[in-house]
């Protein structure tokens, strides 16, 4: 059979319908599917970032932090008081620090940014109250800046982190925030 361009469009036409065929039947337009998510929570002396008083602190951490431990109810997230129980508070007109009264420890399988979020709505930036690394810098920041952060090596890499209250000049304690927000973020993101 001789080939005509009758004959060649023919054909060209059930190969571009096919191929149209084959390759279109599997489109949609969207899809909506319920599935079951299942998130635990751990107390933060389990958690990916455990947070807790540093056993090597200078002092006794457990003075100025409670620990979040599983099975404690709501006490299960580390919390800081400054003023109660054994201590009787902070100095007016004065600096104070609790040179590595705190540890981060990353416990997740990545390196991770630590710092301490002020997210704008925070007057935390701008409160007497501060959180250092091992040098003295501030980890206070509103995002992962190199400038701001204490990085956490995976598997239980750990960093000291001091609290600085500030009562110096105008400064007052009734400007230090009520609860910080603590970030962790893993390198790269």
């Amino acid at each position: 059979m001789s080939m005509n361009r009758r004959n060649v469009l023919v054909g060209l036409g059930a190969i571009v319908a096919s191929g149209g065929a084959a390759l279109g039947t599997g489109a949609f337009s969207s899809v909506e599917a319920n599935r079951d998510v299942t998130i635990e929570t751990s107390a933060d002396d389990g958690a990916l970032l455990e947070i807790r008083g540093h056993p090597n602190y200078g002092g006794t951490a457990s003075d100025y932090v409670t620990n979040g431990t599983a099975g404690s109810g709501t006490t299960n997230t580390t919390a800081i008081s400054i003023g109660e129980g054994a201590s009787s508070g902070v100095n007016e007109n004065a600096l104070t620090e609790f040179a590595g009264l705190l540890e981060v420890v990353n416990q997740g399988t990545q390196t991770a940014e630590f710092y301490v979020k002020d997210d704008g709505s925070s007057t935390l930036a701008n409160s007497p109250l501060d959180f250092q690394d091992s040098s003295g810098n501030s980890l206070v920041g509103s995002s992962v800046d190199t400038s701001n952060t204490v990085n956490l090596t995976p598997n239980g890499g750990g960093a000291a982190v001091s609290v600085v209250v500030d009562l110096q000049g105008a400064n007052s304690v009734d400007e230090i925030p009520n609860s910080v927000t603590f970030a962790a973020e893993v390198s790269g993101n």
